[in-house]
């Protein structure tokens, strides 16, 4: 239901993807895209008192999973892994990259998994 200070429902700069316009029904963003008209686009629509982001002003964080992580317990376990990863995209991160590293020791060098994780906030 559209709330009294919402703007009318319309085409409107995508939040997510300033490249596209998104139907905006007066109370929630639709799924519906489109490229944009030229010339200059209206204000973006404020749903439920908050504005939406600024077009290009994502804010990212990141995490760094190694096997010596609080999940893994001292001994790494591809399974734990797993759970790890499925647990933190339950919160919103997502595998942006996985790499593996030769870290130095007392005895030689070893081989340690690293994974970044990344998510809007």
């Amino acid at each position: 239901m559209p709330n009294a200070n919402s703007p009318q429902p319309g085409w409107y700069p995508d939040p997510e993807n300033a490249a596209v316009h998104r139907w905006w029904d007066g109370a929630q963003w639709t799924e519906q895209r489109k490229a944009p008209a030229s010339g200059p686009p209206p204000p973006a629509p404020v749903s439920a008192g908050v504005a939406a982001k600024p077009a290009g002003r994502v804010r990212r964080q990141y995490k760094v999973l190694t096997q010596k992580d609080r999940f893994f317990g001292g001994k790494f376990d591809p399974e734990k892994l797993e759970s790890a990863i499925n647990s933190y995209a339950a919160e919103g991160w997502r595998v942006v990259v996985s790499a593996t590293a030769q870290i130095p020791s007392l005895t030689g060098s070893r081989e340690e998994l690293i994974i970044v994780l990344e998510r809007e906030g």
